[in-house]
């Protein structure tokens, strides 16, 4: 650590934590929007130009999901071994590898290959699970909110991405966007090795930049008033150290896993192939571009809200925000003219936002800083078992049925039931007997 930074922490230390949030913000924005985003608006072209059908493009994005989920766990690892700061560098410059990959492409195992695995790897070590990681290490107290600040990075840049590839296309080739991919996965790798710092322990201070020198300490960030159902105990459970393997063991742990389901399944799916079903409804490409973009956007504003999870319980804000979700994908059966479709991709977008902040949130709560990143490592990898193979279904669905109809309905249905679940449970209690047992029981 350089003389530059730890005086810059003691000169400072409230305003150290934000600064990193502006720093993981570029990172995690600039790292996985282009490269999330840019699949499925290019799919049409890339279908035509590789003879590939519906079922095996959602089969890629699914692939590229599952892959940069399932190695949750050893970037929960990563993380606590080399730190942050190396592990989204290293990410971010395998991403580049695979989105290079990708640009040269010629056959639908090129596209796997490229995009699907090396690309979500990279994506996996780099983005998601590293910038909670980054919330969940530097705040207690304002935890939801950085996390609500940070995770608006994938939509306000996002939203320009739609936009963005419209023009490429009009002016060269799909190819040139996945070169402008890669490269700024590389400046991606150089601003988290100049810019991001492991923990505020590593400067000299504690979270929330409070100081070790009782200025204000640790038992400040302890003094947080807490009332009957406001929100979960987290101070009790940061205290009593969750492991993870106490965590897996509560069903909070599983129903907050199939939250991520509910809420991303759906996202993914709409992102893969929104604009493939919208043109069948007989939106122009210009039109869709403007529905999706304002999707991205509106999701921002979902991710603010997720900063409601500092004054409410977090799985409150998650369950009304999956049941937004749900609204929206019964809008979508009746998607013809633009103004159904743009209202469909709010609630989804609104929902999603909120919901992708609250469940970050919700599991920080409940099982606390320390075990955070590997705890929710292994939910983004169960997670990951079910969620990417929505977009390969709802592609073969398509080309079955010749309408995305019933995916819509089906993922509504799922939405719906679980924000129902979701959002009155309590939060789990760990006894000092428990973080070696791990049983708890569902409130």
């Amino acid at each position: 650590m350089s003389r530059t930074s730890h005086s810059s922490a003691a000169s400072s230390p409230s305003l150290y934590p934000w600064g990193q949030v502006g720093a993981g913000w570029l990172a995690y924005g600039l790292g996985l929007a282009p490269a999330y985003y840019s699949w499925g608006f290019f799919a049409p072209e890339i279908i035509a130009d590789l003879g590939l059908d519906r079922t095996q493009a959602g089969l890629v994005f699914g692939v590229f999901t599952f892959v940069f989920s399932a190695v949750g766990p050893l970037v929960g690892l990563t993380l606590d071994r080399i730190g942050l700061r190396r592990t989204i560098s290293c990410g971010a410059l395998t991403a580049a590898v695979g989105f290079f990959i990708l640009m040269r492409a010629e056959t639908f195992w090129h596209c796997l290959i490229g995009y699907g695995i090396v690309g979500g790897i990279g994506i996996g070590f780099s983005t998601i699970l590293p910038a909670q990681t980054l919330a969940a290490r530097w705040f207690v107290r304002q935890r939801a909110r950085a996390l609500a600040i940070l995770m608006t990075a994938g939509s306000v840049v996002g939203l320009a991405v739609p936009l963005v590839n419209t023009q490429i296309l009009e002016m060269a080739h799909w190819r040139l966007g996945w070169a402008g991919i890669a490269a700024t996965s590389v400046l991606v790798a150089g601003l988290a090795a100049l810019l991001l710092r492991d923990s505020p322990e590593a400067v000299g201070l504690l979270p929330d930049g409070d100081r070790p020198d009782g200025a204000h300490g640790r038992a400040a960030t302890r003094a947080e008033p807490q009332t009957d159902a406001a929100r979960p105990s987290v101070d009790d459970n940061d205290e009593l150290q969750w492991t993870a393997l106490a965590a897996i063991k509560t069903p909070h742990f599983a129903l907050l896993t199939l939250c991520g389901v509910a809420y991303s399944g759906p996202w993914g799916v709409v992102i893969a192939h929104g604009r493939l079903h919208f043109e069948d409804m007989g939106l122009a490409t210009e039109s869709v571009a403007v529905v999706l973009s304002t999707m991205i956007l509106v999701s921002t504003l979902g991710r603010l809200s997720g900063a409601l999870g500092d004054l409410l319980a977090p799985n409150r804000v998650l369950g009304l925000a999956i049941a937004l979700v749900a609204a929206g994908m019964f809008l979508l059966l009746a998607a013809d003219d633009r103004s159904i479709a743009q209202l469909a991709t709010l609630l989804v977008g609104i929902g999603f936002g909120a919901a992708y902040v609250s469940t970050a949130a919700t599991f920080a709560g409940f099982f606390g800083r320390e075990a955070f990143a590997t705890t929710a490592g292994t939910r983004l990898m169960l997670g990951a078992m079910i969620g990417p193979a929505l977009p390969p279904l709802a592609g073969w669905v398509a080309d079955v049925r010749g309408s995305y109809d019933w995916m819509w309905i089906g993922l509504g249905v799922f939405a719906a039931i679980i924000a129902t679940l979701i959002i009155n449970i309590k939060p789990p209690r760990l006894e000092p007997t428990a973080s070696i047992s791990g049983e708890e029981t569902l409130a």
